[in-house]
């Protein structure tokens, strides 16, 4: 019912602003008047799985709660669609491959979205 296009190919078409990471094109969201509920759909035309996906989805999540916050309807769902799904620069083994499974079951465990690590963090530091 309420849509953002958040793509714009005058400044998204630039040599300088061509990231090496994927681009959020489309939002939604759909309110559930019945149940007094909404859910927010994203579309992403390229989307690397491993290093940013994470991240881009605890970024929609608090953006759906923050939403339900300003706006009264629960947030109750987040779909998340990509056109094009990689996965490249994820660890095969070693110290960061170690980490990146603690941080992920130690994620699972995290009442506090804010408190979380994303694997691109890990791959950063």
């Amino acid at each position: 019912m309420f849509q953002a296009c958040v793509f714009d190919p005058v400044r998204d078409h630039t040599g300088a602003a061509q990231q090496p990471f994927p681009c959020l094109q489309h939002l939604s969201l759909v309110p559930h008047e019945n149940s007094g509920t909404f859910g927010l759909n994203a579309f992403y035309a390229t989307q690397q799985l491993f290093v940013k996906a994470y991240g881009n989805w605890l970024g929609l999540a608090r953006l759906g709660a923050f939403l339900a916050h300003e706006m009264g309807p629960r947030f109750e769902r987040l779909t998340c669609f990509a056109g094009i799904e990689k996965m490249d620069q994820r660890p095969r083994s070693g110290n960061q491959l170690h980490r990146l499974k603690d941080v992920a079951c130690s994620t699972v465990d995290v009442a506090d979205t804010a408190t979380a690590t994303s694997p691109a963090e890990v791959m950063e530091g």
